[in-house]
C-alpha cells in the first residue's frame, strides 16, 4: 500500500508533466503570456516537488549533486581524451556510483512522516493535550509550537527568542516565513500561522508545511537528527 507522501508526490509529477504540456502547447501557438504562466505554475509545482522528495529522503539533493557531478565524467566526453584521462574518468564514475550506493543502502530517517507527529496533532484536535513543541534545535531554543486557537483553528508558531536573534534566525524567519502564511506577533515576539482545520482529514498538509520550513527556510543539516516532540 502507497504512503501518503508517495501518493502526493505521485500526483504532483503528474501535475508537473501536464504543466510541461501546455507550456510547450502555448509556445507551439506563438501564446507567450499563457507559456509564461504556466512556466510560473511549474516552478511552484517544482519547488514542492522538490520538498517532497527531501522529506521522503534525506539525501535527496546529497544524490543529485553527485549525479550531477557524473556527468563531468560521461563516457561520450571522454571519447576524445588519451587513455590515461578515460582511466580517470572511468574510477572517478566508478567513485560517485559507489558514494550513490551506499546513501541509496543506508536507513532513511523521515521525522516528520512518523506516527508520533500524528499523534500528537490528533491528540491536539482532540484535546486531550494542550499543545506541543516539535523541537527543531534545542540549542538554539528552535521549534515550532501547535495548539488550537478554538475548534477549527490551529496554531502553528515559532519564538523571535534573544537567542535565535543572534544566530541565523532572525533575518530569515522574519523575511520569509510570511511567505508560508505566517505574520509576526509583536506582542509574543514570534511569527503566526493560523492553520483551517474546517476540512481537516489527516495531518499531511501540515506535515508539508513544516518540511518548508525546514528545507526553505532553515539549514536543515545543521538541525538536531532528530528532532523530537514535547507536549503540554
Amino acid at each position: 500500500m502507497k504512503s501518503e507522501l508517495s501518493e502526493l508526490i505521485e500526483y504532483l509529477e503528474s501535475e508537473r508533466d501536464n504543466l510541461e504540456i501546455q507550456k510547450k502547447e502555448c509556445l507551439q501557438q506563438w501564446d507567450y503570456k499563457g507559456a509564461h504562466y504556466f512556466f510560473i505554475a511549474l516552478q511552484e509545482v517544482n519547488h514542492q516537488l522538490n520538498t517532497l522528495y527531501n522529506l521522503n529522503d534525506p539525501d535527496y539533493d546529497l544524490k543529485r549533486r553527485l549525479e550531477s557531478q557524473k556527468s563531468f565524467y560521461d563516457p561520450d566526453i571522454r571519447e576524445t581524451y588519451n587513455d590515461n584521462m578515460k582511466d580517470y574518468f572511468a574510477n572517478k564514475r566508478k567513485e560517485l556510483d559507489e558514494q550513490i550506493q551506499n546513501l541509496n543502502n543506508r536507513i532513511k530517517k523521515q521525522s516528520l512522516d512518523g506516527q508520533e507527529f500524528d499523534d500528537a496533532i490528533y491528540e491536539l484536535i482532540e484535546k486531550k493535550i494542550s499543545g506541543f513543541k516539535f523541537h527543531l534545535k534545542k540549542q538554539d531554543n528552535l521549534f515550532l509550537e501547535f495548539r488550537l486557537q478554538h475548534e477549527k483553528a490551529m496554531i502553528i508558531s515559532t519564538t523571535l527568542d534573544e537567542q535565535s536573534e543572534e544566530g541565523y534566525l532572525m533575518s530569515d524567519i522574519k523575511q520569509k516565513l510570511p511567505a508560508l502564511g505566517f505574520t509576526f506577533n509583536e506582542k509574543n515576539n514570534s511569527m503566526e500561522c493560523f492553520y483551517n482545520l474546517t476540512f481537516f482529514k489527516n495531518s499531511f498538509e501540515i506535515k508539508i508545511l513544516v518540511s518548508r520550513v525546514i528545507f526553505d527556510i532553515l539549514y536543515y543539516k545543521s538541525l538536531d537528527d532528530p528532532a523530537y516532540i514535547e507536549k503540554y
